[in-house]
């Protein structure tokens, strides 16, 4: 799947509207942010990835 800034950007945007990530200043370089899942993100993801692994694992 490729990506670009653009898309990367829309995607964090889209995730953020949802509660689920956040943005952290970059202690290294002030021109970047650290993008951090939230509570409700990890829980998220706790739910979700284990489930995909079969298929992650197959497209490998």
């Amino acid at each position: 799947m490729p990506s670009d800034k653009a898309n990367t950007y829309l995607l964090v945007v889209k995730l953020e509207k949802k509660g689920l990530v956040e943005r952290q200043p970059n202690p290294n370089d002030r021109r970047a942010s650290n993008v951090v899942l939230t509570e409700e993100g990890r829980t998220l993801f706790d739910e979700v990835f284990p489930k995909q692994v079969p298929t992650i694992s197959q497209n490998l």
